[in-house]
């Protein structure tokens, strides 16, 4: 999950817009290692859209089984008019 700091601060280095502090992205993967309950898969954050639920990557359930696949699906639809059901991003 530490990579995931990196790709934010490689985004950075881009030029990708964010708001959060390194510290609170930080605090946010800290959290969901440790398995926090009130931790947060998923934030938008200027330009990055960050989104570590359980996607159902394997592909054996559809959205209708998946609740957090079913609202990146909504989420890309209503971005690109359609959804891509075996879709991996990580950032």
């Amino acid at each position: 999950m530490g990579e995931l700091i990196d790709l934010v601060r490689l985004a950075r280095q881009d030029g990708f817009r964010t708001e959060l502090s390194e510290a609170e992205v930080t605090r946010r993967v800290n959290a969901i290692q440790h398995n926090d309950a009130d931790a947060i898969k998923y934030w938008v954050d200027g330009q990055l859209i960050v989104d570590l639920r359980d996607l159902g990557i394997s592909g054996r359930l559809g959205p209708e089984k998946r609740p957090a696949l079913a609202e990146s699906c909504r989420l890309d639809q209503r971005r690109r008019g359609k959804c891509h059901r075996y879709r991996l991003s990580f950032l």
